[in-house]
């Protein structure tokens, strides 16, 4: 190799820069100090200052055009050496300011990837609590006009028709009279109404009743010839029934939507400190970027 070639094939240069030969543009966690790489290799040592890395490209090419084993014109052992000028720290040592980014960007990654997940498995299991469906749950909570939760299903009641196990529901007492006037089966069922195509909040689900012998008696519904061959009073305590489960599910979702946004807002710095010093085996450098890993060493009498 000549000196022109030996001088084109080993560069050097600000980490700033985005040059295509060194490490196939990739300078994390290095960026503001100055690299020396060559054409085959890429990226082969960062150094603090320009001084430092100009003095060990001549020092490279030194070693290339003139090899020495075992001396400091080695070109492996010039690599060896200058990847041991790295600093690695712990989280615990970095900058408060350094440490406080770190938790931020690793809260808002976590948003990312678990929040809606995290949300709809609170929401199933306060819904299973309660007794209502679980299949069709729609949210969504961003500080939105129009945001909120709802939840849609058939309401199991079957275990509470002609047997002696109470019904835990708000609504059990007007239920409980129905089943003394007609002990038949009871259907209840919350849909989406017009708004729901669109939003998912407390307003968004109407709630329908039938009883066995009896039609749908819906909001804005007009009752059937069938509808009318019901009891008075029957027909009276299915529309209380039916008005006291609204009720009820535009209470839960306004709990549940206000139990979302606090899962949204939840942080616990404790838990996401573990979390980035778990994913960061090798320590970070000054400015909280990922450190290399460790330079392997060379075998003795290589």
């Amino acid at each position: 190799m000549t000196l022109d070639e030996a001088l084109e094939y080993v560069f050097t240069g600000d980490a700033d820069e985005n040059h295509d030969a060194c490490n196939g543009g990739n300078l994390h966690g290095v960026l503001g100090w100055f690299y020396v790489g060559t054409e085959d290799a890429g990226v082969i040592a960062y150094f603090h200052s320009e001084a430092d890395a100009m003095r060990f490209r001549l020092s490279y090419i030194n070693g290339l055009l003139n090899p020495v084993a075992d001396t400091t014109t080695n070109p492996r052992r010039l690599i060896m050496t200058a990847t041991r000028t790295i600093h690695v720290y712990s989280f615990d040592d970095l900058d408060d300011k350094v440490k406080t980014k770190l938790l931020d960007e690793y809260h808002e990654f976590n948003q990312e990837m678990d929040l809606s997940r995290n949300i709809e498995e609170s929401f199933k299991y306060e819904l299973e609590l309660l007794g209502y469906p679980t299949d069709d749950i729609g949210f969504s909570l961003n500080c939105c006009q129009g945001d909120g939760m709802a939840f849609y299903g058939d309401v199991d009641v079957s275990d509470y028709v002609g047997t002696d196990k109470p019904c835990p529901f708000n609504w059990a007492e007007t239920f409980n009279k129905i089943l003394l006037l007609k002990p038949g089966g009871v259907y209840i069922v919350i849909s989406r109404n017009s708004f729901g195509s669109h939003y998912s909040h407390w307003n968004t689900m109407d709630v329908e009743v039938r009883v066995d012998g009896c039609g749908l008696l819906g909001r804005g519904k007009e009752w059937s010839d069938r509808d009318k061959i019901i009891d008075r009073k029957e027909g009276e305590l299915c529309e209380e029934l039916r008005k006291e489960i609204k009720e009820d599910i535009q209470a839960i979702s306004h709990r549940l939507e206000k139990r979302g946004y606090e899962i949204v807002e939840h942080r616990d710095d404790d838990e996401l400190r573990e979390s980035v010093i778990m994913n960061n085996p090798h320590g970070f450098l000054i400015d909280g970027s990922d450190a290399p890993p460790p330079v392997e060493e060379e075998e003795k009498g290589a």
